[in-house]
């Protein structure tokens, strides 16, 4: 099971696990 979510810093980019 992927679990995506966003991570905003200097740019917002997805992360899937």
């Amino acid at each position: 099971m992927y679990v995506c979510m966003c991570v905003c810093m200097y740019v917002c980019m997805y992360v899937c696990v």
